[in-house]
């Protein structure tokens, strides 16, 4: 899928970095004392880091795609953080039962301890994309981790599914400079999500959750959900007993439910 536009060289987050940087050589070079222009920049400059690292919507330091085109009754369903075999079974007899496809973002470690389950998620139409090797901010904390989790995780599903995909989620959805040179150096594109459904906090009335989320979604939308738990063992997400309810509420609103590569017509 080549839905993202390519990751610039200097984005926003970059040009205002240099921006703050060049004021604070000019005070120093002037020899001027610090006054209300450098704290207004500087709140700035804090604020837009925060944001571009936080929000993949923002573009700070990648190009990622959050949603899809509005033309056609479609949205996209994505799931983080699996497979398990506890929770990503349901999830996968759920879609089939409704003749709906999501897109998977798995964890090679996952994979590599259930490769039937991403064999099976291949099998049944979905979209697999990496979510990293291992469910940790710390792999992606240097260039150098960022691409080896994400080469790692893609030849996890290489030896299990026999695919290589080109999607990928980061952890948390943070972005980061690493994350940047990782994508730049794999081509892969970023997703990210217009609608959060925080079902991985395990609490909650399901069918009120999914009654929300149907209530939000328009053509285009990417919806985030979780097929497992961060860590086996973990606390369940809410995800696989919306799913049933999710699904009915889409249809009901003429919307039907595709991977991200499906949404963009790809």
């Amino acid at each position: 899928m080549s839905a993202a536009a390519p990751t610039p060289r200097v984005s926003w987050v970059d040009a205002l970095c240099a921006t703050a940087a060049t004021w604070a050589w000019a005070d120093v070079l002037l020899g001027r004392a610090p006054g209300w222009p450098e704290a207004a920049l500087g709140a700035l400059w804090l604020g837009g880091l925060v944001l571009a690292s936080t929000t993949l919507a923002a573009r700070g330091y990648v190009r990622a795609v959050t949603r899809g085109p509005s033309a056609r009754p479609r949205v996209a369903l994505s799931f983080d953080d699996g497979p398990d075999p506890a929770t990503t079974q349901a999830v996968l007899d759920t879609l089939a039962a409704h003749g709906a496809r999501a897109t998977f973002f798995v964890l090679g470690a996952k994979v590599d301890a259930h490769p039937a389950l991403a064999r099976r998620i291949r099998d049944g139409g979905c979209e697999l994309g990496v979510h990293g090797y291992e469910h940790s901010w710390r792999a992606w904390a240097t260039p150098g981790r960022a691409r080896a989790s994400l080469e790692r995780a893609q030849a996890s599903l290489e030896r299990a599914a026999g695919v290589r995909p080109r999607l990928v989620r980061p952890p948390y959805g943070i972005s980061t400079p690493a994350l940047r040179s990782a994508v730049r150096a794999t081509a892969v594109t970023v997703v990210g999500w217009s609608i959060r459904t925080f079902d991985s906090l395990g609490r909650g009335d399901p069918l009120e959750r999914a009654r929300a989320v149907v209530a939000r979604a328009r053509p285009g939308d990417i919806v985030l959900l979780h097929d497992a738990p961060r860590t086996a063992g973990g606390r369940p997400p809410l995800g696989p007993a919306m799913l049933e309810a999710l699904l009915t509420g889409l249809a009901a609103k003429g919307l039907t439910a595709v991977s991200v590569s499906e949404l963009w017509g790809r």
